[in-house]
């Protein structure tokens, strides 16, 4: 948010006096830590920061403010003696020349820092100014907040202004702290865009007038500001705050904080009240000399949620999920997803209960809920529930036992058209419309594809004519999926009348071939007919990419049809869920050519023959390349199959506790588990490429460069290339915890793991071991971490039923039951938040082994073989 200009607000006829001369040496204290390496937009913080140092430099050149230059965490890692002043007001440096010189590498040490910066200002004589520009919180032993205390107590005028670059919510607290205990404020960025907008806020604060203190007058300057509770992610556009309900004046949601609402307000008690579309407070305040500033905190209303379609929903097979659609119309945001929950209507019992999906808390726009099918039919509410149980909204949601599928939406549309979609019946993920014409299906799209924040949308032909609309639902037995006509829509043209809508809907409704997918009869079916997967596998997962079905007739070249993009904007096939057209093409025994449009956008692909399919290389979105791999949709378990009999290249690659690659030597010793024969090998680089198809299998590998050391289960020899990552740590590190630790996290900050063959990545917070970790089921990691404390071993554990009932909170996350020991330490409960985070997150695709291939294969097919 751009940072306007202040407006002064007065209860008073008389006008504010302000002394005309300021301070104009300010220190900056800029973070040079490893952290800083870390991205944002895909762009490291470092360079982000610089450059919008460059343009507060500029500013403060302008309004001849003089500045100095102290930095920390650019020499030595570890060290928290590495701070360095490079520069003093009006000494002549450049200060952005000599920042762009430096690489962060080391600790965090911002309360010496400050404190370093404050000296060089004699803050023990002049009024002095810092402002300190931090992505982390301390890590070398200081309490920063004590430390602005003592330098607001020693000094005549010392001022902290912090700049909180990319925060982790929890560590915000600690430089909020350094700024109120000197009378400074703290500017939280959260990208280039916002740290751009706080540095704007300090050139205001740096360069406003200092007040002419009057010791007769009988009012004080005062600036309100209005700050969000936990609940709010955005303010509303406009607030208005009153004073004894006599309106004082309003802000806008981008100055409500800076420079807020300055006035003159007498001495004595106040009740200030702020409202807002969406949020209120109220506060009362004793005015004094001391009063400088006014902090009124504001919260929401609950969310109210309106649902795309009224009416009822089928009873559908168990395990099965309708896509409904919610909007939050409060135009609030809130800061986090609720859990969602099916009850019988009026029950508050948790054991009546079914869980669904979580509801989004964005608002003014559409978002999908998945709701699971309850067994009986009846009226029910669809509850919106925060982690501790509040409630926010209950939505009226009824299902009857069977419910024919019946058009509610326009008849006449627009060529090429987005229209609103409005049906009775499924709404499962795979259910879906489709455009038919002349016995030929002209488009498909499913529910789960139609799912858009307006709403459900179709898009219309992009040619005029008079198409049937049929619907198709999901499959209903082993060999098909069972289809509806639900009348005609007209495209570019008037809709005929005297009855042209309807036609036999017993003869529409007929079982279609599972592969194919086709309700009406073609000429001969060839062989690219049916339903297609792109996919990428390596020898853990399998990540689908595009799912779509073609129409194909004997004797034709080619064969075309709709498409769905199910994988990330990162492959580079466009938005996930996006809707396009397929086309593939044999060329004379030679192999395949195929071509993806999504949204006007088209590629060519040259397939050649792998196995059950065709194989190519594409380029992703971020420069990178990947071998997909191309199949019908019932021939995955052959293309399993093929992998893992292909002994392939693969890699092994050697990363400290920062998960970067080691660039010494590394020697790595293989240990194959049914051997005794050990393979010894030393390389001149931090990893390994070799073939080991000779000898497909588990192994043991040990990894030793200099004083660190790594060990690591892995499976070589089989499946598609990929980095087997072994992370080394010094050897003695680690070995006083309470737990046999894989990994160990040593170094200034925090550590990030990466796991190459359990679907968990996670960090580590400094002094903080863990066990490796193993799957017990799909997607479902378990592993222990322990740090050392004053008291004794401090645990905390992810799905492990033996430790999780010794331990004290317990919280729900995607992957799995996160517990920890009972602590009210501040240092331990921000390690905990971190660990959380982390493994808040799940890596995407589907992770098979044999019996999860012949669940999805049953389901697809009803049969296994």
């Amino acid at each position: 948010m751009r940072i306007a200009a202040p407006l002064i607000v007065s209860l008073f006829t008389a006008t504010p006096l302000f002394s005309q001369t300021t301070n104009n040496d300010v220190m900056v204290v800029f973070d040079m830590s490893g952290s800083m390496w870390g991205q944002v937009d895909g762009v490291a913080k470092v360079e982000i920061a610089r450059n919008a140092f460059d343009g507060l430099l500029g500013d403060w050149e302008a309004t001849g403010t003089r500045t100095g230059l102290i930095v920390y965490g650019h020499r030595e890692r570890g060290n928290c003696a590495d701070i360095e002043t490079l520069s003093t007001p009006g000494d002549g440096s450049n200060a952005s020349e000599l920042l762009a010189g430096l690489s962060p590498i080391g600790k965090t040490p911002l309360s010496d820092a400050v404190r370093q910066a404050a000296e060089i200002l004699r803050y023990t004589e002049d009024a002095a100014t810092v402002v300190l520009l931090s992505d982390g919180v301390e890590t070398c032993n200081a309490d920063p907040c004590a430390v602005g205390t003592e330098l607001e107590a020693l000094g005549l005028d010392f001022t902290t202004h912090v700049i909180g670059f990319d925060i982790a919510e929890g560590d915000k607290a600690q430089l909020q702290c350094l700024a109120d205990a000197t009378g400074g404020l703290y500017f939280d960025a959260a990208d280039a865009g916002e740290l751009a907008d706080a540095m704007d806020g300090v050139v205001q604060v740096t360069n406003a007038p200092q007040p002419v203190v009057d010791s007769a007058q009988d009012y004080q300057e005062v600036t309100i500001r209005v700050r969000m509770d936990g609940s709010l992610l955005a303010m509303p556009e406009q607030v208005t705050i009153y004073g004894n309900d006599v309106e004082l004046g309003t802000l806008t949601d981008d100055t409500v904080v800076i420079p807020g609402l300055p006035l003159q307000l007498d001495f004595g008690p106040v009740t200030l009240r702020v409202e807002g579309d969406g949020i209120s407070g109220e506060r009362i305040v004793e005015i004094t000399d001391q009063t400088e500033f006014i902090d009124l905190q504001v919260s929401g209303v609950q969310a109210d949620y309106v649902i795309w379609r009224d009416g009822q929903l089928p009873i559908l097979d168990a395990g099965k999920e309708h896509i409904v659609l919610l909007n939050n119309t409060t135009g609030i945001d809130r800061s986090s997803f609720y859990r969602a929950f099916i009850y019988p209507a009026g029950s508050t019992d948790p054991a009546d209960a079914i869980r669904a999906g979580s509801v989004s808390p964005n608002a003014n726009v559409y978002t999908a809920v998945r709701v699971p099918s309850p067994e009986t039919p009846g009226d029910f509410e669809l509850v919106a529930t925060a982690t501790d149980g509040t409630e926010y909204a209950r939505i009226p949601i009824s299902f009857a036992a069977t419910i024919d599928p019946v058009w509610q939406g326009a008849r006449e549309v627009k060529v090429g058209e987005v229209f609103d979609a409005y049906w009775a019946g499924s709404s499962n993920r795979r259910d879906g419309f489709q455009f038919m014409q002349a016995g030929q299906r002209v488009s498909r799209t499913t529910v789960e594809g139609m799912a858009t924040d307006y709403g459900f949308q179709l898009t219309a032909p992009d040619e005029a004519g008079l198409y049937d609309l049929v619907f198709s639902s999901d499959f209903e037995n082993s060999l098909g999926s069972k289809t509806t006509a639900l009348g005609q829509i007209a495209v570019g043209m008037p809709l005929p009348q005297d009855g042209a809508i309807g036609f036999d809907t017993e003869d529409m409704s007929t079982e279609a071939d599972a592969m194919g997918g086709e309700e009406f009869p073609l000429l001969d079916i060839g062989e690219l007919h049916g339903d297609w997967q792109l996919v990428m596998q390596n020898s853990q997962r399998t990540i689908p990419l595009i799912s779509f079905q073609l129409n194909h007739a004997e004797g034709e070249p080619t064969g075309t049809g709709g498409l769905v993009v199910e994988a990330d904007p990162s492959w580079g096939f466009g938005p996930k869920g996006g809707l396009g057209d397929a086309t593939l093409m044999l060329n004379g025994g030679l192999g395949l050519s195929m071509t993806i449009a999504v949204h006007g956008a088209s590629t060519d692909y040259a397939m050649t023959p792998e196995g059950a399919g065709w194989t190519t290389e594409i380029s992703t979105e971020d420069g990178g390349t990947a071998n997909v791999l191309l199949i019908k949709a019932g021939d995955l378990a052959a293309a399993d199959t093929a992998r893992d009999a292909t002994p392939v290249d693969q890699q092994l690659i050697a990363v400290d506790e920062r998960n970067e690659r080691l660039q010494n030597p590394v020697t790595w010793t293989l240990q194959f588990l049914d051997s005794e024969v050990p393979a010894v090998m030393a390389v001149s680089s931090g990893y390994l490429l070799d073939d080991f198809g000779r000898t497909p299998g588990n192994y043991q590998v040990t990894a030793q460069s200099g004083t660190l050391h790594g060990v690591s289960n892995i499976q070589l020899g089989t499946g598609h290339p990929r980095a087997n990552v072994v992370v080394l740590k010094p050897e003695t590190e680690g070995e006083d915890l309470a737990l046999d630790v894989a990994f160990f996290c040593s170094v200034g900050e925090h550590c990030e793991m990466t796991m190459s063959d359990v679907p968990v990545d996670f960090y580590l917070p400094e002094g903080w071991g863990a066990e490796r970790p193993i799957e017990i089921e799909r997607d479902m990691p378990m592993f222990n971490m322990t740090t050392n404390t004053s008291s004794g071993p401090f645990f905390v554990t992810l799905n492990q039923p033996q430790r999780m009932a010794d331990l004290g909170p317990c919280t729900e996350l995607v992957t799995g039951m996160f517990c920890h020991d009972t602590t009210d330490d501040p240092a331990l409960l921000a390690d905990i938040a971190l660990i959380q985070s982390s493994l808040s997150f799940k890596p995407v695709g589907i992770w098979l082994n044999e019996e999860r291939l012949d669940t999805l294969l049953n389901q697809l097919t009803g049969d296994a073989q």
